[in-house]
């Protein structure tokens, strides 16, 4: 199980623990950037197995291709192969439809500058089980999913979001009447009168990892089976941090279609190349660094098949649209089946043995 945390300017501009994953805010909007980022994310690059900025969306302030220009701007000259680019995605003033819109937009301005950098949505319950959610999958390669239970939960003073929007099913909730929910929750839970005394009481609970990843993450219609990152508290230890924890490997959360058990195949799910595709460039970047020993150092294997993918996926998704025009069903259902349909099936690579290919 990986361990790790996320920060942002609340916390000290030095970091100097080890961990498995550390995620540092970078920005919000376009005029907010973290006045610790570069000290906090030069940590997290030397100490963490798995490091990541993130970017704190408002969607309705200002436009996708906007805030994801401010969050490379400032991100950009820091940057290294491994690092994960994080969409943070909490809170909006748009529609379901529209905020699903913003996301995918997002993305692809991501994907354009940095091709080559995986994606990571930070999306709650409240999101994923809405149209707000509906086919992110297709356009991150990661998960991050916050979920705080019973013996993680946060202290009366600061909000569980999450858990109200998707009790209210709403997006935008009055802070006040949220914090004192908050507070009658945790008087009646702790029997604690002050503040102070129900946060030492909550406090104690927030110093040990759970034992088994179990996020109980409402998929939806994300197109994802289940999250790759858990935050379980936002409370965690003296200091209060964001705590996450993983089931997937470093090598998994970084890029490789393989676990780091398992041997190098030559059977390729449809779902890797799927999921790798956003990352993939056709000229440039070495089959090598998506499928680790899966395929030849060869290009250009990899590229005829991931072509004719894309090809087969742009007519399923045209098909699906004109079948959505004439009936009455949704067309992103059809397509969604008929991806996941596709997807368990295995191909076979006959990649000849040959010297592995340079990249000039």
């Amino acid at each position: 199980m990986l361990h790790g945390f996320d920060i942002s300017g609340y916390q000290s501009s030095s970091w100097t623990a080890k961990t498995d994953m550390l995620f540092v805010k970078a920005t919000e909007n376009t005029g907010y950037t973290n006045p610790h980022f570069v000290s906090q994310f030069s940590a997290a690059k030397k100490l963490a197995r798995v490091h990541g900025a993130y970017h704190f969306a408002r969607p309705g302030s200002s436009s996708a291709s906007a805030q994801a220009d401010h969050f490379l701007a400032v991100i950009g000259p820091y940057l290294t192969a491994n690092t994960l680019l994080v969409l943070d995605l909490e809170v909006s003033r748009l529609t379901q439809g529209a905020t699903n819109q913003f996301a995918k937009d997002f993305a692809a301005r991501l994907g354009h500058r940095y091709p080559s950098h995986r994606r990571v949505l930070y999306m709650g319950g409240g999101y994923s089980a809405t149209n707000t959610g509906a086919g992110l999958s297709r356009h991150f390669h990661s998960w991050w999913y916050p979920r705080y239970p019973f013996a993680y939960q946060i202290a009366a003073e600061t909000v569980d979001v999450e858990a109200w929007r998707a009790a209210n099913r709403s997006d935008e909730l009055s802070y006040d009447e949220i914090v004192e929910a908050e507070r009658a929750r945790d008087v009646a839970r702790t029997g604690a009168a002050s503040a102070s005394a129900r946060r030492d009481v909550l406090a104690a609970l927030m110093t040990k990892w759970p034992p088994t990843f179990t996020p109980n993450a409402p998929a939806g219609k994300t197109g994802w089976s289940r999250p790759d990152i858990w935050q379980f508290t936002d409370n965690y230890g003296a200091s209060h941090l964001d705590a996450n924890i993983s089931d997937r490997t470093v090598s998994y959360l970084l890029g490789s279609t393989q676990e780091d058990d398992m041997e190098p195949t030559t059977a390729v799910k449809i779902s890797d190349y799927w999921k790798s595709r956003h990352q993939f460039s056709h000229d440039s970047y070495p089959a090598s660094h998506l499928w680790a020993g899966a395929l030849s150092e060869t290009r250009t294997y990899g590229n005829a098949i991931l072509a004719k993918l894309e090809a087969q996926q742009a007519t399923i998704d045209k098909l699906a649209d004109a079948l959505g025009q004439a009936g009455s069903f949704d067309p992103a259902d059809l397509k969604r089946e008929i991806r996941e349909a596709i997807e368990s099936i295995e191909i076979k690579l006959d990649v000849p043995d040959a010297a592995p290919a340079t990249d000039a």
